[in-house]
């Protein structure tokens, strides 16, 4: 590979910034020839973007004789840490692996001199070997036999629900007049309420604006304006009486459309315009050639209705054997120490710190950001008292 050399079966660690085209070329035609690596977040493209807001993109690439055998974007921080790219953002994410190879990952890691990965959507295949890691399931919506087929099976599985489902829609008509689905929505002006939607959610709930970050508008801006030609977005709105009661900011990648951006007006909340708005884009995805939904995982109390298949991936840390003793991974090794020595309770605080804090510091690229986050986890009550 020109501007990068042969490295016989060895595993290197590259700037994404210094990687040729050709190299990237590859990339998307070992990506194209697998269906398994669909996902938008697999995209070469989306790396590529990421890596033009973002400065600590990296790419793991592994060759032999053959060829390029796993290409891995990675975001790099302090203390040789590893984080999916784009984020909190990246809903499907690891190393893309050539058809018939396999490849450690505790193993590449350490090779790169990486001491660990975190991880909430890590790919689960029999390419990629894994260590001990939590896995849970992403809820998948397969069209393949047809819409009318698909909702008849839901109907059966899960009568009580659609009997309330169909209540409120009923209900929603009823009491309202003018109501409007989009599934490609292309006004501004309905993007722009969707993002005042979500940073109200955050800040209603106390979680950590992860669309703040000056990063985050270039990624957004980049999909928007055709950076990835082959990520579509798709915006679907439902509008009730002129106002936005729910929208989805999501990602089209070939017959794959991936929910990405969710929010509704509480102003609704009595209707569940959510769930109004899923069922249509749903019903309307073989008129736009689509046949298949990512609802991701969690929130099973609603997405499970919506689905009939279920895909394992992986979510939590992925350690390797390398050392490096920066004060943020001393840091990290004593917090943990106090979350097993701490009694149940607190233990079960540390915890949930340090879990929001991996999404602030995944979304956070600039340090005073980052402490201002973590204090607001560790201390939630005192970031509420000025509002």
């Amino acid at each position: 590979m020109s501007g990068v050399g042969r490295m016989q079966g060895a595993k290197r660690s590259y700037d994404a910034s210094a990687l040729p085209d050709d190299v990237w070329a590859s990339f998307q035609a070992l990506r194209d020839r697998q269906s398994a690596y669909l996902s938008p977040f697999f995209d070469p493209d989306f790396a590529r973007l990421i890596a033009d807001v973002r400065h600590d993109v990296h790419v793991l690439i592994s060759e032999d004789n053959d060829g390029l055998h796993a290409f891995w974007p990675i975001h790099i921080a302090a203390g040789k840490w590893g984080r999916p790219i784009g984020g909190p953002f990246s809903d499907r994410n690891g190393p893309v692996v050539r058809a018939g190879k396999q490849i450690n990952l505790t193993e590449i890691l350490e090779t790169n001199e990486l001491c660990g990965f975190s991880t909430a959507g890590l790919i689960v295949n029999n390419q990629v070997l894994l260590p001990m890691i939590a896995k849970e399931n992403a809820y998948m919506t397969n069209l393949k036999s047809g819409w009318e087929d698909f909702s008849a099976k839901q109907v059966d599985l899960y009568p009580k629900f659609f009997k309330k489902f169909n209540r409120l829609n009923r209900k929603l008509h009823k009491e309202h007049t003018d109501i409007i689905f989009t599934f490609d929505d292309r006004s501004p002006e309905a993007y722009k309420r969707l993002i005042e939607i979500k940073e109200e959610q955050f800040a209603n709930t106390n979680l950590h604006n992860v669309l703040s970050p000056k990063w985050v508008r270039g990624m957004l801006d980049g999909l928007k304006s055709g950076q990835c030609p082959q990520i579509k977005p798709a915006l679907s709105t439902l509008y009730v009486d002129g106002q936005l009661a729910a929208a989805e900011f999501n990602l089209r990648s070939g017959p794959l459309l991936h929910g990405w951006l969710v929010g509704f007006d509480m102003a609704f909340g009595k209707y569940s315009p959510g769930l109004i708005l899923t069922h249509e884009i749903i019903r309307h995805m073989q008129a736009n050639d689509l046949s298949r939904y990512d609802a991701g995982t969690g929130s099973a109390h609603y997405k499970k209705y919506f689905s009939n298949e279920l895909e394992a991936i992986g979510n939590g840390v992925v350690e390797s054997g390398y050392t490096n003793l920066s004060p943020i991974n001393m840091l990290r090794a004593v917090w943990k120490q106090m979350e097993a020595a701490a009694p149940a309770s607190m233990s079960e605080q540390l915890l949930k710190i340090r879990r929001r804090s991996r999404q602030i510091v995944s979304a956070e690229t600039d340090l005073n950001a980052q402490i201002m986050g973590f204090a607001q986890a560790a201390f939630p009550a005192l970031s509420r008292s000025d509002k």
